[in-house]
């Protein structure tokens, strides 16, 4: 294994312009938990981005992507990364509906 080798999944617990640990959708979620609204260990983010790490015409069972999640400092407003992980994205019939996405974090 190279030194410089990334090891998923990353995760990131404080903001890396002013190190605060205080995120807007993070904070909120547990807020909610407390309350009985959400399950307890509820985690989410503002925004989910998927990045193909492979040749999608060449996948027989699953492409290689890259999922990151994103917060945003509650403190001074930067977003960030919060957790990135290794997975594989399934080719599907079935379109993509913008704005369907909930926002909860999936491994």
């Amino acid at each position: 294994m190279e030194q410089d080798e990334i090891q998923f999944p990353v995760s990131f617990n404080s903001c890396p312009n002013c190190g605060s640990t205080r995120r807007l959708v993070g904070d909120l979620l547990a807020k909610e938990a407390e309350k009985g609204r959400v399950p307890p260990g509820t985690k989410g983010c503002v925004l989910q981005q998927q990045t193909l790490i492979g040749d999608p015409a060449t996948a027989m069972f699953g492409i290689p992507v890259v999922r990151t999640f994103f917060d945003v400092c509650a403190d001074c407003g930067t977003v960030y990364c919060i957790e990135a992980h290794l997975g594989k994205a399934v080719q599907s019939a079935t379109p993509n509906i913008p704005g369907g996405g909930h926002g909860l974090l999936g491994g």
